[in-house]
């Protein structure tokens, strides 16, 4: 079920959430490959979930220059407290 915090959020935004739901974390183009959808609509999704506060942007591990977007709510189950704070604070 998608949250009430998605309520105002557009169509395209409420499907990156469910793809982020469904696949876990992802990177833009991962994004737009699965979901068929442009870079920009899915920039513009990522930005009102950032907005919404369920989603943020995360390094990869192997190349801090690539990023991957995340669910906050499966943060807690797949980070240990330390980095769970830096998450939180960067938002």
């Amino acid at each position: 079920m998608i949250p009430d915090e998605l309520a105002d959020c557009s169509s395209s935004a409420k499907l990156v959430w469910r793809c982020l739901h469904d696949e876990g974390a992802l990177r833009m183009s991962e994004l737009v490959g699965r979901l068929h959808l442009s870079e920009n609509t899915v920039r513009s999704a990522l930005g009102q979930l950032e907005d919404a506060g369920v989603v943020i942007e995360r390094p990869v591990a192997h190349d801090a220059r690539l990023r991957k977007y995340v669910l906050v709510e499966t943060l807690d189950a797949e980070e240990p407290p330390a980095q769970r704070q830096l998450a939180y604070t960067r938002l």
